[in-house]
């Protein structure tokens, strides 16, 4: 029951604001108004108490929120507009949530799902205060999206039309302006006083002007770095937000004693130089992180192909060069690069990589088909509705699904609480110290050791060190999910190789066939078959059989790791391994595909497999780097002794390896090793998801699996064991630019604490110094990598 009860003064059980006048109660509980009470009893009601457990004030005021009206939300060109269609009954909408403050608002927006079954899932981006949601538009509309965050105090900013959202720009453009305005018109009121003429009438009158000046400065220009510091005081964070805060705060008051009571001028040509030169170290620094985005969203591309239909023959482009109305060919375990529109009768697509959900969805003619589904049937053909966005293949990627389970936590935010709590003791103990001796020197100490002392260059040396070098992988064809995955191959020290179609090329092979001659007409049988399929053993016999002609095929099925099956022009033609076809050889020592046509055995083909170029120099390497290597195959034994000559005594091999042993190995190895597991991302999908490290080697095939953190072009294979050395050594860097940026806080802290350093000079070392990093860990980044990974002339993009 709900009650207004009388109150003098208490706090809001949801927002913890200070409640005045009456207080309505519900539950032994009491809350500010009605807003706050309805989200409290909705997140008790849905089992999410937890919430209010995560941090001490977690929850937002709605007193203020206004109810709009959202009858516009219904309009299909708006829907259109803001959602993406994904899948079937699945469509995304990304939101900009200003609200988002804290851990526990993550918490809550993540549990959507919990709230109303119509989310399939919700991620946040904390530090964009964005949130991506996936619903099925069946069961709630963009509408009743917009009206559950709003009803739980996270009312989205919903804009139409957006193209690129530049009013962050903007706003810290004209703070800029605005500081330098300031900065620069204060100095020139400072002259009287730089000249030494203090006994000028002028002096007071140019001191309320400066301090006329700084109002805007520090209440608009520096609004952000007072409400940053206030938020890490609130809960406890203990960020640089803290330092730079009360720098401000300090000066400003200081300088208003001051110029207030005639005691002095204050420091107001201090405070607008600290504020203008913080904001230009700003702006420097989102430039730099936006021209690493840039390169990561639009200007890489997978090294996968897809089969196009033109002048009715198949042939392979780059997926970047698909276009609109392009007539295309998926195969089976294809990944649909491209949205477009199935001509085929009917097919199975498994959009798992999409929504998670495992369960097949049936596609009818002419119905929608989107980029991100696998095919679970015998190929297709679709028409391409639009060119593929290698950005939505990024994002893909990125698809909280198939992150791996640990987090990582980088050293500056494990050591960034401590190193702003060390700062504070400093900054007070000078301030304390000087302030027996002379207050100006007291308050110089103070503001500059707050400033001087800012981790901002250690911030930047992870991001632009993995970032530039991520950057310059993908244009040597080595793609990585994100930065983080060097820090993780740098911890490797257990690489297992899965054999066909990895460490041997895929179309590289020598290709015979032994058994009863066949016919134009069985070749043709065959050939229908093993085009459905893109197992590098099938589109070898593929390329060999290539015809102009390609027969329906029905009933298709592919069993990992043994074969494939079909009917093709009423024939059952049964094509892989002896097990499958149910061979009994005794002396089957050899890669052989076996073939049979309506149960008929007419022979098999044999393979002499290549290994990829450099392979024995890779293991070499790898051991030099104390890292172990294991061989993992589908195949059986044939070729051990081959391949134990190429990987060494010390590499374990395992042959007749299904997909479920492969991945039980991995995880057998990852209880006490660090674990990276090599394949095309085919049969071992599962054992590169399982590993700490998952690398897929790809021909130019459309084989990309989103499971994988690393994709690697098979032409770069030689240079496998060079990334790993890059990486490792990318440790060094980093410690090189700690070692850089502890120095520049060195020096500048032992000149702060003597009083020395002026606060100006401090904010103008800050940025100073962050520069420094960005040019050191660009520049030895740049030569590390052109030392582990060359262009020679056998390898030239």
């Amino acid at each position: 029951m709900t009650t207004a009860t009388p109150l003098v003064k208490t706090t809001c059980r949801h927002c913890h604001d200070d409640i005045k006048g009456n207080a309505i109660s519900y539950n032994e509980e009491v809350f500010c108004c009605q807003g706050c009470k309805m989200v409290y009893q909705l997140i008790i009601e849905n089992n999410l108490g937890d919430y209010y457990d995560i941090e001490d004030k977690p929850g937002i005021s709605l007193r203020q929120q206004q109810t709009d009206d959202l009858a516009y939300l219904a309009n299909k060109e708006i829907i259109a507009k803001l959602s993406r269609e994904i899948a079937p009954n699945l469509h995304m909408v990304y939101f900009t949530i200003p609200q988002i403050h804290c851990s526990s608002c993550i918490w809550l927006l993540e549990k959507l799902y919990k709230i109303n079954s119509g989310v399939y899932s919700s991620e946040v981006n904390f530090i964009k205060k964005e949130v991506e949601i996936r619903y099925n538009p069946s069961l709630i509309d963009l509408k009743g999206i917009v009206e559950l965050l709003s009803k739980i105090g996270y009312k989205p900013k919903i804009e139409i039309n957006k193209k690129k959202d530049n009013s962050y720009d903007q706003s810290l453009a004209t703070k800029i302006g605005v500081a330098g305005f300031a900065f620069g018109n204060i100095m020139l009121f400072s002259f009287p006083e730089y000249l030494g003429l203090e006994q000028t009438s002028f002096k007071a009158w140019f001191s309320i002007l400066n301090l006329i000046l700084a109002i805007p400065v520090v209440f608009y220009s520096g609004i952000d770095y007072l409400k940053h510091g206030y938020q890490s005081l609130k809960f406890r964070t203990f960020d640089i937000n803290i330092p730079l805060a009360l720098g401000i705060v300090a000066m400003m008051v200081v300088s208003i004693y001051q110029i207030m009571s005639g005691t002095g001028s204050g420091y107001i040509d201090s405070l607008a130089g600290l504020v203008f030169f913080l904001l230009i170290g700003k702006w420097y620094q989102q430039r730099s992180f936006e021209y690493l985005s840039f390169e990561r969203d639009y200007k890489s591309y997978f090294p996968i192909s897809a089969s196009i239909i033109q002048n009715s023959q198949i042939k392979n482009i780059s997926i970047e060069h698909i276009k609109e109305g392009d007539e295309l060919v998926i195969k089976s375990n294809q990944i649909v690069p491209v949205d477009g529109i199935l001509l085929s009768d009917h097919t199975m697509l498994d959009y798992s990589f999409v929504n998670g959900e495992e369960q097949p969805q049936v596609v009818m003619k002419g119905e929608n088909i989107f980029a991100g589904g696998k095919l679970k049937d015998k190929s297709i053909h679709i028409i391409a509705k639009n060119k593929v966005q290698n950005s939505y293949l990024v994002s893909l990627w990125n698809n909280a699904v198939f992150q791996k389970e640990e987090k990582h936590k980088t050293l500056t935010d494990r050591l960034s609480k401590y190193f702003t709590i060390a700062i504070l003791v400093i900054a007070f103990g000078s301030l304390f110290y000087w302030l027996q001796y002379d207050v100006t020197k007291a308050i110089n100490a103070f503001t500059a050791v707050l400033i001087v002392a800012c981790p901002c260059a250690i911030a930047l040396t992870t991001p632009f060190i993995n970032g530039n070098l991520m950057r310059l992988l993908s244009r040597r064809g080595v793609f990585l999910r994100n930065s983080q995955v060097i820090d993780k191959a740098a911890s490797i020290n257990h690489i297992v190789f899965d054999k066909t179609g990895t460490i041997t090329s895929q179309f590289d092979k020598d290709l015979y066939y032994h058994g009863k001659l066949l016919t134009k007409y069985q070749e043709q049988l065959i050939h229908a078959l093993v085009f459905q399929s893109i197992h590098p053993l099938s589109s070898a016999i593929e390329h060999i059989l290539r015809s102009d002609t390609i027969l329906e095929v029905t009933d298709f099925k592919e069993n990992e790791g043994l074969g494939i099956e079909g009917i093709c022009k009423g024939h059952f033609v049964k094509i892989g391994s002896s097990r499958y076809l149910q061979q009994k050889l005794a002396n089957d020592n050899e890669t052989k595909v076996y073939i049979s046509i309506d149960n008929e055995q007419l022979g098999y083909f044999l393979f002499k497999n290549k290994y990829r170029e450099g392979f024995e120099h890779i293991i070499n390497q790898m051991h030099d780097l104390k890292i172990e290597t294991s061989l993992l195959s589908g195949d059986n034994d044939k070729e051990k002794e081959t391949v134990g000559k190429l990987m060494g005594i010390e590499s374990r091999l395992l042959f007749n390896q299904d997909p479920h042993q492969k991945m039980d190995y991995i995880n057998g190895l990852k209880s006490t090793n660090k674990v990276a597991m090599v394949g095309d991302g085919l049969n071992d999908a599962g054992a590169i998801k399982s590993s700490d490290l998952g690398i897929v080697i790809t021909d130019n095939t459309n084989n990309f699996t989103p499971s994988s953190d690393v994709i690697f072009d098979a032409k770069k294979f030689m240079h496998l064991s060079s990334f790993f050395k890059l990486c490792k050594a990318s440790l060094y860097l980093i410690g090189g630019a700690y070692l850089i940026a502890f120095l520049y806080n060195f020096v500048g802290l032992s000149y702060a604490v003597q009083g020395q350093l002026s606060p100006v000079i401090a904010a103008i070392l800050m940025p100073l110094s962050s520069l420094t990093i960005v040019i050191y860990a660009v520049f030895t980044s740049s030569m590390m990598f052109k030392k582990y990974m060359p262009i020679d002339d056998s390898n030239k993009l």
